[in-house]
């Protein structure tokens, strides 16, 4: 992983051809998706409703090389958590930069600049500051 002070995520696994770290700068250089109110179901706090923009997770995806069939990913974010579903569940994630108002998540809270948000999953899948996605093939979706 990358050690400089810079926010990035990295996409490594052997479900990937050509493994990539993407920096914030690229990030914001690439075309977003804006998702309006999704709702954020939560275990421990009411749940929210609330807008964000970014580029589209499968973007990321196939700029690593996603090679064909099943992957599982595994979201890790920068303090160590992690969560690992299969790629079909994430096909319309995000990795935001920007909430509902158009407001850079770096300016707001430059320790956590970037967001993944899953809208059809729960909320320990919307990883704050993630860091590393590991693509690894499985038998069957």
């Amino acid at each position: 992983m990358r050690s400089t002070g810079e926010p990035a995520i990295e996409l490594v696994g052997s479900g990937l051809t050509r493994p990539r770290v993407f920096t914030l700068a690229q990030l914001r250089g690439m075309e977003m998706k804006r998702l309006d109110h999704v709702l954020m179901r939560r275990s421990h706090a009411p749940d929210a409703i609330t807008s964000w923009q970014g580029p589209p997770l499968e973007a990321l995806l196939a700029a690593a090389g996603v090679k064909p069939g099943p992957m599982m990913l595994t979201l890790q974010a920068g303090d160590g958590y992690r969560v690992s579903c299969r790629r079909a569940e994430l096909e319309s994630a995000i990795v935001a930069l920007q909430d509902g108002r158009g407001c850079w998540l770096a300016d707001m809270d430059e320790t956590c600049p970037l967001r993944l948000v899953p809208p059809e999953k729960t909320g320990n899948y919307w990883i704050a500051n993630p860091r590393r996605i590991t693509v690894e093939p499985v038998a069957s979706e």
